[in-house]
């Protein structure tokens, strides 16, 4: 897939997003930083919006995200997927299951979400689907 260069404006975080923009931690004043010197190294991913035509709905970069708007980037590289909510929530569960950050409880009730909003997933599919 290919990365474009898509406007800040026209993302909207994921209302399923596991985590907030960190900006009391440390390494995220040296993420805007870095980003303001060196632009986004690594892009974020995004699903267009089912709500807003022409929008964008963050999927993984939060941070990135949070960090160069902070920076006064106008811009971010992005590469846009074509998945549904749900494959956008599983994704977002698997790219945080090994952050420090992202705190236990959070974790687990946003595991709970999951389960409960497919019927036809069993607790040994989400323990597959989340192995580490």
């Amino acid at each position: 897939m290919a990365l474009q260069e898509i406007s800040l404006e026209q993302i909207e975080v994921s209302p399923t997003a596991l985590r907030d923009v960190q900006q009391d931690n440390p390494n995220f004043n040296e993420l805007v930083d870095s980003i303001a010197r060196n632009g986004v190294i690594n892009a974020i991913a995004v699903r267009p919006s089912t709500e807003s035509p022409g929008m964008f709905t963050l999927v993984e970069g939060t941070q990135r995200y949070g960090a160069s708007k902070i920076a006064g980037r106008k811009t971010i590289p992005a590469q846009i997927l074509t998945i549904s909510e749900f494959e956008a929530w599983k994704l977002q569960i698997m790219g945080n299951a090994n952050r420090v950050e992202t705190k236990r409880t959070d974790y687990a009730k946003t595991l709970q979400r999951l389960l409960d909003s497919d019927p036809k997933m069993t607790k040994a599919q989400l323990a597959e689907m989340n192995s580490k």
